[in-house]
């Protein structure tokens, strides 16, 4: 076992507190319209400007393997928070490190349960404080495009393209991204399907900049239950070949020696493939099924009818154009749909909205109605260079998170005055201790960081009294960077989806309590390498 340094009490959480107060600093310079672009150089390569937050904290790291364990806090909730709404990367880290700033004033005499309990209650006053003050943003397809314009570093043409996509596709619709072949930036609408269910092996792999299995004019074998032997599937598998095919194969599970077999057939090039586990039972189970097979053409092989899966031939396959294949979802693209019975299962669909009593099912319903109906849109991304390209493709993602976080959850006013406002009513708060009364503080105090954040970087100290202007005015009021005046959000056009505002705060809560509940901090000793 490697030696270990090992750093105790204040010591250990000042250290710590260095390497989120270096992640924090450097991205928060980015925040708002007035954001200033960060410079990243690396050895080899060109330096690029960027205002994305998870960009710039990705590439901070430090020596000092303290301070490194506290940038590594840092950058796991802002690329959680890009990961789950694509936006919201900055001000997690603005707040995490105003509640920490805040925090080390009570650590040393608070109780680490009690003030982790008042920092929870804190966080729950102001998710249900969104909540209220929220608007939907279903429908309103201006509005969306002005979340998706914000979302993109305020890039109007990113917003018009995202927006004009979930003017097409609704707002359940699927968005996949493809390179475009010129520096045009295009939308193709296509029917498709996409489900929750992804790759069986993180080895059938093939596009690793995408973590996606994805193959081209694939066969598609649909099973139900279990392919659980090797000679089950030589037969299908050795037809497929023959025709120098892929195949993308759709069933509950796969015995390992299954998947060896696939994969082994991958790797020495004699079949493309992907196996694809769906987790599902009951009728959720065979709608999903039975509406794959009107997409694609197929034929569910099911012992139910009698099928035996060793003994099927081609005529049992559906067809696509495309499928792609992540760790959580699974997109098809182009089927060689039965046009009889996807209308049947497009009526199926609409009864069951029509028949659904409890919300949750309904909604269920309806998001199946929409895959079925709406098809898929594919973005095609151009730019003059690589580089141009991909950081386009970048923001374009994080737009599409966005704006479909806003129809999830509905809209806010922007620049960080919803968070304000929750500071104010947050006043009369009050926990069963004097230590939960410091956790609900220490949260309370930072909900101002991230707006006084965008003043700054706007019009530098000149704001001081914006904050209070603000906190005492009606919910869409709030600090316009683009205008540099404070004026009706909403109706600017700035706005952010409730979504990931409740995200940042639930993810920096959990952020500083992870680091305020600490007291013992070990890492690798690299003293002991010299």
């Amino acid at each position: 076992m490697e030696p270990k340094q090992i750093l105790f009490d204040r010591q250990a959480l000042e250290k710590v507190k260095e390497g989120i107060d270096g992640v924090a600093n450097a991205v928060k310079v980015t925040l708002g319209y007035g954001g200033r672009t960060v410079i990243i150089s690396e050895p080899g390569l060109p330096s690029k400007t960027t205002k994305d937050g998870t960009s710039v904290a990705n590439k901070i790291s430090f020596r000092d393997e303290v301070k490194d364990a506290g940038a590594k806090i840092a950058k796991e909730i802002s690329a959680k928070t890009g990961t789950d709404v694509g936006d919201g990367t900055t001000t997690v880290c603005v707040l995490l490190q105003a509640m920490i700033e805040e925090g080390m004033k009570y650590v040393s005499e608070s109780n680490p349960v009690e003030l982790k309990a008042g920092m929870m209650k804190a966080a729950d006053f102001v998710v249900s404080e969104l909540d209220k003050m929220k608007k939907p943003a279903e429908g309103d397809t201006e509005l969306l495009r002005q979340v998706a314009t914000v979302s993109a570093n305020n890039d109007p043409e990113i917003g018009k393209i995202v927006g004009d996509i979930f003017e097409q596709l609704g707002s359940y619709g699927v968005v996949a991204i493809e390179d475009s072949p010129n520096e045009e930036t295009h939308i193709d609408k296509m029917n498709g399907f996409q489900f929750g269910s992804g790759w069986a092996s993180h080895y059938f792999i093939s596009n690793i900049d995408k973590n996606t299995s994805e193959l081209q004019n694939p066969y598609v074998l649909i099973v139900e239950g279990k392919v659980d032997k090797v000679s089950d599937i030589m037969k299908i598998t050795n037809l497929v070949a023959v025709q120098k095919r892929a195949i993308i194969v759709i069933a509950e599970d796969f015995d390992a020696n299954v998947i060896g077999t696939f994969l082994q057939n991958n790797q020495h090039g004699v079949l493309k493939s992907c196996c694809v586990k769906y987790n599902l039972s009951g009728n959720t189970k065979d709608d999903l099924m039975n509406d794959l097979c009107a997409i694609t053409g197929a034929t569910l092989v099911t012992e139910k009818l009698g099928h035996k899966l060793h003994s099927i031939d081609v005529s049992y396959l559906g067809e696509c154009e495309k499928s792609i294949v992540s760790r959580t979802e699974a997109t098809i693209l182009k089927g060689k749909s039965n046009e009889k019975l996807l209308q049947s299962r497009i009526e199926d669909a609409k009864l069951k909205v029509a028949e659904a009593k409890h919300p949750a099912i309904k909604e269920l319903m309806l998001r199946r109605l929409a895959k079925l109906q709406g098809g898929i849109a594919i973005c095609y991304v151009g730019g003059m260079t690589e580089l141009e390209r991909d950081e386009k493709r970048d923001r374009i993602e994080d737009s599409i998170k966005a704006t479909k976080a806003a129809l999830e959850e509905g809209v806010l006013p922007g620049g960080g005055a919803s968070l304000m406002k929750c500071a104010e009513k947050m006043k009369n708060l009050m926990g069963r201790t004097q230590h939960e009364d410091a956790g609900i503080h220490i949260v309370r105090n930072a909900l101002d960081a991230p707006a006084t954040m965008i003043v700054v970087n706007t019009i530098g100290g000149q704001g001081k009294n914006i904050s209070h202007e603000i906190k005492n005015s009606a919910t869409e009021i709030g600090f316009n960077a683009k205008t540099a005046v404070v004026e009706d959000l909403f109706s600017a056009g700035i706005i952010d989806p409730a979504k990931v505002v409740r995200l940042c705060v639930q993810n920096a809560v959990s952020g500083a309590i992870q680091f305020l509940n600490s007291s013992v901090v070990i890492v690798h000793d690299k003293s002991t390498n010299q």
